[in-house]
């Protein structure tokens, strides 16, 4: 009986220590007092470049300054490279390392021939 109670004595001590000594929490913290930061980068397809941004998981991103292009008119940032859904940095937030694409189509000159 006694070895018994050095055992689970032993077991919980061990399992204190272990609680204690963890750097991370064993489940994630409903508080938010330890949050995820995520990485998004800027494709500009051929722009200006523009920093990359660190988020909070759950935050929304700061829209950066419009990219420049000779020849060309900034409409927009895309979740995508095929560029099939626009960001809204009104209301989309950040839940992984993210790629948002620049969408500046060339504007063609149009020239007279007289």
């Amino acid at each position: 009986m006694m070895y018994q109670k050095s055992i689970i004595t032993m077991c919980m001590l061990v399992l204190v220590f272990l609680s204690f000594s963890c750097d991370s929490p064993l489940v994630e913290d409903p508080e938010g007092n330890n949050p995820t930061e995520y990485t998004v980068t800027f494709e500009s397809n051929g722009g200006s470049v523009v920093a990359q941004q660190s988020v909070e998981s759950g935050s929304k991103i700061i829209p950066p300054a419009d990219p420049t292009r000779a020849n060309s008119t900034f409409e927009g940032w895309y979740k995508e490279s095929t560029l099939d859904t626009a960001w809204d940095f009104d209301t989309d937030t950040v839940s992984q390392d993210i790629t948002l694409y620049h969408y500046c189509p060339v504007n063609f000159l149009k020239t007279s021939n007289n």
